[in-house]
């Protein structure tokens, strides 16, 4: 038997799970032909070691940050495929075989924005190398309105899915409230290490700690909604004022 022979049977078994005779009649219809064929060519391109088409490879991390800067640019409802799409630089195939679907790409990016903006945030509120607390909520605040100044009005990713998919999404809610949660111990630790709210009851600085936490979802949103870098900053100096005047 040659080998194209051999072959031919191969694929007609991997079409029909048997080896009917090269005359049978069923065989003779253009659709296992044209299956038979392929076959054969893949066959013959495999042993002679010729490249098989891949899915596009890409880098996740980078595809990732991308994706996060398209979702906090537009916010999860107005960024839609192709804005992803195009701003990560992969096929609508990869996206689905490396992520799934928008829903579960975004629940990705949030675990990123956890580690790239929550995580450094709650860390310098829990900076002991600046001993006083309020200067650490202060330099906090100080940096959104830097990052206004800056050019960038993008707000908040946490708090745009927070009034956003957050509301009907359970998985996403419990997602943001983990973060805001860690943007509350953060203020909690600058506040135990500001003058008199060191000596507050814990109860009394977990309140405080919530309307910091509110106060700077405030501001991150203004931003996204243009509000100036000016305005910005005499809301800071007015939250910080009140502060100082009660530590």
């Amino acid at each position: 038997m040659s080998w194209f022979q051999s072959v031919r049977i191969s694929g007609r078994k991997a079409l029909t799970g048997t080896e009917l005779p090269l005359g049978t009649k069923w065989y003779k219809t253009h659709v296992c032909e044209l299956w038979t064929n392929w076959f054969i060519i893949k066959h013959h391109q495999y042993k002679k070691g010729y490249p098989m088409a891949r899915p596009r490879e890409f880098n996740t991390d980078d595809a990732l940050n991308a994706a996060m800067n398209v979702f906090w640019a537009k916010g999860y409802e107005d960024a839609s495929l192709p804005d992803l799409l195009d701003g990560m630089g992969i096929t609508r195939g990869s996206l689905y075989k490396a992520f799934t679907d928008k829903r579960s790409l975004f629940l990705r990016v949030m675990q990123r924005y956890e580690q790239e903006a929550v995580t450094p945030a709650v860390n310098l509120l829990a900076d002991d190398s600046i001993s006083d607390g309020l200067d650490r909520i202060e330099t906090l605040f100080r940096n959104v309105v830097q990052t206004v100044r800056g050019g960038d009005q993008r707000g908040c990713l946490m708090c745009t899915a927070a009034a956003g998919p957050a509301s009907e999404d359970m998985e996403i809610s419990q997602i943001v409230q983990n973060l805001l949660d860690q943007m509350k111990a953060g203020f909690d630790a600058a506040l135990a290490a500001a003058g008199d709210f060191a000596s507050v009851t814990p109860e009394t600085r977990a309140i405080l700690s919530d309307m910091l936490v509110t106060q700077y979802v405030g501001i991150r949103t203004l931003t996204r909604a243009q509000t100036t870098a000016d305005q910005l900053d005499a809301s800071v100096t007015a939250i910080i004022a009140l502060l100082r005047a009660r530590a």
